[in-house]
């Protein structure tokens, strides 16, 4: 899998808790690794969330021209109790972006401050069986990816991971991905893993199969124990 990381930021009733009230991702304990955050295709856009010496950035490419309008623009992540905004304000030659990830895992785009609604998306939880809990500097990450050919890597088509926080399995997600991208020959699948320090704990070992022509019921994606 790409090595990639998200924040998550915790809300405990109707108030924030110390963690989810810091407004930027550099502030989380133990550091939040260099990586991708969110990454997420529409028709339009594909846009891309990562961090770079602990700093939120976002890539912004148009697919419709073919041009990177917005290159490593420096973005505030904001907390609230909706979930986490990622935001870039803009500049003379570049849209203003913004990146929303809610509680329950789901995303929006907004460029220019116009919602981008031409997409896909594949909703989950990833879980395991194992009655043990999670550190609050666990990394879950997911991504959807095309596995049609066994002699090649995986494409990966989306991505978002999570730092869980005091947040336990199953925790939710979604994948967004355009479909002009999908083929009806290709087999698509989602692979999560769980990650503590950089070390593999948790991987999906099976397939969990996403349909071509458009996943109508959430996947559930469960993860097995690293065997040491």
């Amino acid at each position: 899998m790409v090595n990639c990381v998200d924040v998550r930021y915790i809300v405990e009733g109707s108030t924030l808790s110390e963690r989810a009230a810091l407004p930027t991702p550099e502030r989380v304990p133990g550091g939040v690794p260099d990586g991708t955050l969110v990454f997420s295709n529409t028709v339009t856009y594909a846009v891309r969330v990562f961090t770079r010496e602990g700093q939120p950035h976002i890539n912004l490419f148009n697919r419709q021209t073919g041009r990177l309008e917005v290159d490593a623009g420096r973005a505030v992540a904001i907390s609230s109790v909706e979930g986490t905004h990622y935001q870039y304000g803009g500049s003379d030659t570049s849209p203003s972006v913004q990146v929303s990830l809610t509680r329950d895992g789901s995303q929006t785009l907004e460029v220019n401050d116009i919602v981008q609604t031409d997409r896909s998306t594949v909703l989950g939880t990833v879980t395991y069986l194992p009655r043990i809990a999670l550190p609050p500097n666990a990394v879950v990450e997911v991504q959807l990816v095309d596995v049609s050919r066994a002699d090649a890597p995986a494409v990966l088509l989306a991505s978002q991971s999570t730092i869980t926080g005091e947040q336990q399995v199953p925790m939710p997600f979604e994948l967004v991905y355009d479909p002009n991208q999908i083929d009806a020959r290709m087999t698509l699948a989602v692979q999560a893993r769980i990650t503590v320090d950089g070390e593999l704990q948790f991987i999906s070992t099976r397939r969990f199969a996403v349909s071509t022509q458009g996943q109508t019921s959430p996947v559930e994606v469960v993860v097995d124990p690293v065997q040491r």
